[in-house]
C-alpha cells in the first residue's frame, strides 16, 4: 500500500513538472505581448472570448466579441493599433449606405458579408460583399462606402487577405500636399501597388484618387465626372470622329504636373473602347 502511495505520488509531482513545462513553453511562444495586450485591455475593456495571433511576425491580432459581434483587432508588438474589422448585420449600417446600395445598381444582388473597418488615421468605412446569382458564371464584388454612402470602389471578390486593408502611414509630405491642394478632404484608403503610393480621399462629396512615385512626388489626381461636365471641344471632337455613333458611358478627369487629360469610355452594341483626350479635343495615344 505505502509504495502504490509513493508512486501515486511520483505520478501527481511528474504531471505537475509537465503542466509547468507546457505553460512555460506557451509563455515563451505566446502570440501577444504585454504591450499590445495592455492596449487591447484598454480599447475593448469589454471584449469576450479573446483568441491572440501571429500575422507575418509584424503584427498581433485579437479575435473577440464585444456584445453581439465577432471583431479583429490588429496591433503592433509594441501597442499599436492599427486597424478593427467587425462584422455586422445589414441593418446596422448607417443609413447613407444603406440608401446608397439600394439605389445603386447592386440593389438586386444577393447581400453575402458586411464589414466595418476602422483604421489608424483614416475614415470608417463598411464593406458589402455582394453575389450576382442571375449569371452563368457567378459574379461576387464587394463594395467599398464611406460613412455618408459615397461609393469608394467596386472591386471583385477574391480571397481577401486582411493586411491588404491595413492603412499606410502617409509621410509628412504627402500630408501636406494632400491638406494644401484638396483642403477638408478625407483619407479613405491608402495602398502601394508598383511602387506607385494610391491614396483615395473625398472632397467635397467626390472620391478622388491621388498617386504618388516612391520618392513621394505628386504623379497624378484622377476622379469621374459627369458627361455634362466635358469641354464642348471634346464633345466636338468625337461627333467629327470615327466614334461618333457611340455612347459615352464613364468620364474620368485627371490633372498631373503637366496639364489635365480626360479618360473616356464609350459603348456601341456590345463593344467597348477607352479614348484619351486634352482638354482642346485632342486624341491623346
Amino acid at each position: 500500500m505505502k509504495f502504490r502511495n509513493y508512486l501515486s505520488l511520483f505520478i501527481a509531482a511528474l504531471c505537475t513538472l509537465c503542466i509547468q513545462s507546457c505553460s512555460n513553453d506557451d509563455d515563451a511562444k505566446s502570440p501577444v505581448s504585454p504591450q499590445a495586450e495592455s492596449a487591447f485591455n484598454q480599447k475593448y475593456p469589454d471584449a469576450q472570448n479573446v483568441a491572440w495571433r501571429s500575422v507575418s511576425n509584424k503584427y498581433q491580432v485579437a479575435s473577440f466579441l464585444n456584445g453581439s459581434t465577432t471583431n479583429d483587432a490588429w496591433f503592433t508588438p509594441d501597442g499599436k493599433w492599427y486597424m478593427t474589422e467587425t462584422d455586422i448585420p445589414y441593418e446596422k449600417l448607417p443609413a447613407a449606405v444603406k440608401t446608397a446600395f439600394e439605389q445603386s445598381i447592386y440593389a438586386s444582388w444577393t447581400k453575402d458579408d458586411v464589414d466595418m473597418l476602422e483604421r489608424l488615421n483614416q475614415e470608417t468605412i463598411y464593406v458589402i460583399e455582394v453575389e450576382n446569382k442571375t449569371t452563368r458564371n457567378e459574379e461576387e464584388i464587394d463594395l467599398y462606402y464611406s460613412e455618408d454612402g459615397i461609393l469608394i470602389k467596386a472591386v471583385p471578390d477574391s480571397e481577401d487577405n486582411p493586411e491588404d486593408y491595413l492603412p499606410i502611414e502617409l509621410p509628412e509630405e504627402v500630408t501636406s500636399f494632400i491638406n494644401k491642394n484638396y483642403p477638408n478632404s478625407r483619407i479613405v484608403e491608402t495602398e502601394i501597388e508598383n511602387k506607385i503610393l494610391e491614396v483615395e480621399i473625398i472632397q467635397d462629396n467626390v472620391c478622388k484618387e491621388i498617386l504618388f512615385d516612391s520618392s513621394y512626388e505628386w504623379l497624378a489626381t484622377s476622379w469621374e465626372i459627369e458627361e455634362g461636365l466635358l469641354p464642348a471641344a471634346i464633345k466636338e471632337a468625337i461627333a467629327a470622329s470615327e466614334y461618333s455613333a457611340w455612347e459615352i458611358d464613364d468620364v474620368e478627369y485627371t490633372e498631373t504636373p503637366n496639364g489635365v487629360f480626360y479618360v473616356i469610355d464609350l459603348e456601341l452594341n456590345d463593344k467597348e473602347v477607352t479614348i484619351k483626350m486634352d482638354q482642346d479635343g485632342n486624341f491623346i495615344k
